[in-house]
Order: structure tokens, then C-alpha cells, then sequence
């Protein structure tokens, strides 16, 4: 389960922000994910509730915001997402191979340059807790 691996990071990452923060208690964690980590949400979210044991974890609750891949055309400066991220098995298989991922070409000016600005991200974005 991919999932499980993300959760194993996220909440390493938690805990040790709580640790420098002082924080005994994390009551929220915000979270950005992007779309080429091709995870499922709910998935993730039993993944990351099996750590409520922890007792400084205890009853965190956990805000997903998921970043679309999102690209730029090199030549025309156009933005856009690759819809195709949509499909689950297309991105399991870009988050296993993403060496081989090629982008769609622009759909404004069919050029095939372009580069990927966002759907990468797996951030900590804030924990609140005491």
C-alpha cells in the first residue's frame, strides 16, 4: 500500500516539528499533496488515523489539500493541469515510473516543451496543537 509509506513520512515529519516546537500535543495537521503521488485520500487518511496510539498524536485531525500536476508551456507561457492524473491506474503508474511520464503538449499551442510547476509537492504545510 503506497499510502502507508506517505503516512510513515508525514507523520515522522509531524513529530518531529512538534519535538522543535515544543508541542507535547498536535491536535491539526494541514497537508498539500500533490497529484503525482498518486495516493488515494481516503486511503491516506485511514493510513494516518492508525497513528492516533501515539498519545501526542491522539485525536489529530488531518486537513488534505490536493495540488493538481499542473504545467507551463515553455513557448507560449500557458498554464494547465494534466487531466490525466484523474485516472488512478495512470498515475500509480507515473508515481512508479516517473522517469517515463511525458507530458501532454500545450493545448494552446500544441508545443511539446513544457514543464511541470506544481503536483509534486507532499508538504507539512502547519500543525497547531500545545
Amino acid at each position: 500500500m503506497h499510502e502507508l509509506s506517505i503516512a510513515q513520512k508525514i507523520i515522522e515529519t509531524i513529530e518531529a516539528e512538534a519535538i522543535k516546537n515544543g508541542m507535547a500535543k498536535v491536535r491539526r495537521a494541514k497537508l498539500k499533496i500533490g497529484r503525482m503521488a498518486a495516493f488515494q485520500k481516503e486511503q491516506l487518511e485511514f493510513c494516518l488515523s492508525t497513528y492516533e496510539k501515539n498519545p501526542a498524536l491522539e485525536g489529530m485531525t488531518f486537513e488534505i489539500t490536493e495540488i493538481p500536476v499542473e504545467l507551463v508551456c515553455n513557448s507560449c507561457g500557458k498554464r494547465f493541469v494534466d487531466m490525466r492524473f484523474d485516472d488512478e491506474e495512470f498515475a500509480h503508474d507515473v508515481a512508479h515510473a516517473p522517469a517515463l511520464y511525458l507530458p501532454p503538449p500545450c493545448p494552446s499551442c500544441s508545443s511539446e516543451g513544457v514543464s511541470i510547476v506544481g503536483g509534486r509537492e507532499m508538504e507539512l504545510t502547519s500543525i497547531e496543537g500545545e
